[in-house]
């Protein structure tokens, strides 16, 4: 597993951590389903508040 995260030459999210380390519990990971996990982006999820100008309306 280690020299699938050392060639993608980036480091690991939190949420790709706790994926890999879930997986492997239940059977041995191949090397296509960590390259799998590790090419999957994780969208940050961000609470966007809008206000409206109270004058102008």
């Amino acid at each position: 597993m280690a020299d699938a995260i050392e060639q993608k030459g980036t480091a690991l999210s939190m949420e790709q951590s706790a994926i890999l380390k879930a997986y492997e519990q239940k059977e041995p990971l191949t090397p296509a389903a960590i390259q799998l996990i590790l090419e999957t982006r994780s969208l940050h999820k961000r609470k966007v508040t809008l206000k409206t100008d109270r004058d102008a309306l």
